[in-house]
């Protein structure tokens, strides 16, 4: 069930007094470069299957042949790779936006509790809770929304636009 993000902070607190941390309707997507290299491949794929290359034919004489099997196997390779790779990171950063623009989101509002910092050497995420929501973040791993350790602290107070579990908007109190 989504709540309505309130537009003025809550009744203590002015609405001056938080600072956006992350908003998803400003920020990339998380994981944007494996489209980006995708589309890199895509070109040079193209390039590939325009390049002129000799081949022998059955009597052994030599023909100029426009693109090669191994060209075109790797043009749609890297365009099932941008496909795929767009799927998975573009799409729902669209649809966590969406969700954000149209209110569809419950507000998560209270002090940061039971932090535990990420260590990398262990692969442990960065875990806390906010109001009963727990959050959990690791830099090695792509989630929509807000993804980044190490910009919370305990004991904050921090106001949550969430969204199925993960993060549209972060704010912070000053």
């Amino acid at each position: 069930m989504a709540v309505r993000f309130r537009e003025l902070a809550s009744t203590q607190m002015g609405s001056n007094e938080w600072s956006v941390i992350y908003d998803a309707s400003r920020a990339p997507p998380s994981g944007i470069v494996f489209p980006i290299v995708g589309l890199v491949l895509v070109g040079i794929a193209l390039v590939g299957m325009r390049l002129r290359h000799f081949e022998r034919d059955d009597h052994g004489e030599a023909r100029g042949v426009i693109g090669s099997r191994k060209a075109r196997w790797f043009f749609w390779f890297s365009l099932s790779w941008t496909v795929v790779a767009a799927g998975m990171t573009i799409v729902p950063h669209l649809l966590l936006v969406q969700a954000l623009r149209s209110r569809r989101y419950a507000t998560v509002e209270g002090r940061v509790d039971h932090f535990v910092s990420a260590n990398l050497l262990a692969k442990t995420p960065e875990r806390w809770t906010v109001a009963g929501h727990a959050y959990a973040f690791y830099d090695a791993q792509f989630r929509r929304g807000f993804d980044s350790p190490g910009y919370v602290r305990p004991g904050m107070e921090v106001r949550i636009a969430d969204v199925g579990g993960a993060i549209a908007r972060l704010e912070v109190h000053r």
